[in-house]
């Protein structure tokens, strides 16, 4: 296999002027860059992007980025996105954030390096003016998004105020009055589902608690300790239901629950968010929002997949969504 030290050899060339070629070094003549690719070519040596780039080719790999691999959430929407990806001709690459802005700010920058094609990125809220310009040139949607973003287009979405808003007013008619939230993030004043909880309270005659309301509980050892916190709260004025920003979160609750001998729904009920497979077969089964989530993830890498292409973008369905009634609330 032909390395950097055959290309400068062949090209009669010193290693770091090889080098400065590859990396498109103001300094090196167009010449020098042309006789370099042609080398490259020859003996089949593209150490990576860049010299994709210098080939003219696009990388053919595209990002998605999320918060938590390990949600199963995020699993089962990167599984969709891949197998609408692959029927383009893209391969996906997995990139992981812990909700950390930096990261996604860096990660985005591996499109502006050219490093790869586009990126899909799902359930963040920090959304700035290079993404805005990323979205515009068709190197970047959107998917699972929380926040309100008016005037944006390249969005996969369901409708998180009216999913939050008919599971809020369900618990309501069954007699709940002290409903607890959990979101995922820390700023309630742009979450979607946050402002659909709120305004059933309001259409119901309920004041909102803000003692109720839970930010970054979005994981299952999140729900555990929230749990564990909420046994401690005097009965009289503790919650009588929660809201949860996902399954995987209301799935620790039943398991502190259970730890607690605390009693759902009687002492406290839960409802779910995303309605993934384990819903069914917790103790007690778990009420939850069914979001279309392969769907969801079919259609956001098929709209990226044509903007790329510069084909006509898919006609995407309305995402539908489905409270789901079991025994937890």
């Amino acid at each position: 296999m032909a390395n950097i030290e055959d290309v400068a050899k062949r090209a009669g060339l010193s290693i770091a002027t090889v080098s400065r070629a590859i990396n498109g070094h103001k300094y090196v003549s167009d010449k020098t860059k042309k006789k370099v690719e042609s080398v490259m070519k020859e003996l089949g040596y593209f150490p990576n992007s860049v010299a994709q780039q210098l080939r003219g080719k696009s990388t053919k790999l595209i990002g998605v980025c999320v918060h938590d691999i390990s949600n199963p959430f995020f699993a089962y929407l990167i599984s969709s996105i891949d197998m609408a990806l692959k029927e383009k001709g893209y391969r996906t690459i997995i990139l992981q954030t812990h909700n950390s802005e930096e990261d996604e700010n860096a990660y985005v920058g591996l499109i502006l390096k050219k490093q790869i094609d586009g990126m899909i990125i799902a359930g963040s809220v920090h959304i700035n003016d290079e993404m805005h310009t990323l979205m515009k040139e068709g190197k970047l949607v959107l998917c699972d998004m929380h926040a309100l973003l008016p005037g944006e287009k390249d969005i996969v979405n369901i409708d998180n105020h009216a999913a939050s808003y008919n599971a809020a007013t369900y618990l309501i008619n069954q007699g709940y009055k002290r409903i607890a939230f959990c979101i995922g993030g820390k700023n309630p004043e742009i979450d979607q589902r946050f402002s659909g909880y709120r305004d059933a309270l309001s259409d119901h005659n309920i004041k909102f608690d803000p003692s109720y309301l839970y930010k970054n509980v979005d994981s299952l050892e999140g729900g555990k300790i929230w749990m564990n916190d909420f046994s401690m709260i005097d009965k009289n004025i503790r919650p009588d239901a929660v809201m949860t920003s996902g399954d995987a979160c209301a799935v620790g609750m039943l398991s502190m629950a259970h730890e607690l001998d605390i009693d759902v729904p009687n002492d406290i009920a839960i409802v779910g968010f995303d309605d993934q497979p384990i819903a069914e077969v917790t103790d007690p089964p778990l009420t939850t929002i069914r979001q279309p989530i392969r769907e969801m993830g079919w259609y956001v890498g098929l709209l990226l997949a044509s903007k790329l292409l510069g084909e006509k973008p898919p006609t995407i369905p309305e995402l539908k969504t489905k409270l789901i009634v079991r025994q937890s609330a």
